[in-house]
Formats: structure tokens, sequence, C-alpha cells
């Protein structure tokens, strides 16, 4: 039995794929517990390994109305969102970094965040990880982890929500 959480909006929506093949520029929207957040594609090393970084979504300020589900600007880039918000704030500060990429992989009919450790890494991740991993690491191996996204995805489909109830 699949146990419902969140909007039931949100719930009927997630896990379609919109288009035959993800490319890089795709649009993909991640269902939360009642709000949506989007993501464009970067990298694609094949169908079920992608990197992807998140839109900066802004209020729409050149619309009257208020901050509604139709009134957002995406950007890709933070200089672009904070070029755009000087015009309306001289006194804007720039955010001053960009928003990381994320490595995605499709797994067991989920898509999960894929997290690749190297030797490099060994100084921080030795206390949580397995001895048999570390010893993989100290060999000059890639250890491989994954961990389950914050919510579902549907692939080529850009709907940011924000919900104001909460």
């Amino acid at each position: 039995m699949t146990r419902w959480y969140g909007s039931v909006q949100n719930r009927i929506e997630e896990g379609r794929q919109l288009v035959p093949q993800i490319e890089v520029g795709t649009d993909i929207t991640m269902y939360l517990w009642s709000d949506r957040t989007c993501y464009y594609v970067t990298e694609v090393t094949d169908q079920k390994h992608i990197k992807v970084r998140p839109y900066r979504v802004i209020a729409d300020r050149s619309k009257t109305g208020g901050m509604g589900h139709q009134n957002w600007l995406y950007f890709k880039t933070n200089a672009d969102a904070d070029a755009y918000l000087k015009q309306y704030f001289p006194d804007h500060v720039d955010c001053g970094f960009e928003q990381p990429e994320e490595s995605w992989a499709f797994r067991y009919g989920n898509w999960y965040h894929e997290w690749v450790y190297t030797a490099e890494d060994l100084p921080n991740v030795k206390d949580w990880m397995t001895e048999k991993e570390v010893q993989k690491l100290m060999n000059g191996k890639t250890v491989t982890k994954y961990s389950a996204l914050s919510g579902r995805v549907s692939i080529g489909v850009r709907n940011y929500h924000y919900d104001w109830e909460f």
C-alpha cells in the first residue's frame, strides 16, 4: 500500500518523464511535501547518470499582483539573478557564489544523489565509512554512495511552487 503525504497535486504530478531523452538543459521538477523546486540538467553521462543544478527562482517584479504561481523567473546562475534584482533594489548585495552541481543516478525506479569518494576524501570520510570502503580508498579506488532525494521528480517539467500556508 502506497502511503500518501503532502499535497494531492504533487502526488499526482510526480514521477512523470515528459521527454523521451534527457539532454543538457532539460528541466526537472522535484516534488516536496507541498512545494516544488526546479533543476536543469548540466551534464548527461547516460540516461541513468546526470548532473543537475537548481534554478534560482525569483518573483517577477515587473508584474503586478504579488508572487503568485505564474509570476516566477528562473535563473540558471546567481549572477544573472543578482543583476535582475539590482534593477529593482540598487543596494542588493550579490550572492557571491554559484549553486554546486549535484550528481544524480537512477536506481531501483527512483532518482538518488550519487556521491563518489576518492583517496583525497579519506580524511573527511574515514570516521563513517566501513573498513572495507576505507581500504578501497587507500588502494586508490573509488567508493560510490547513494542517498535518496528529498522528493520524487518529473523530467521535462519546470513547475515551481511555494506553499505560502506553511
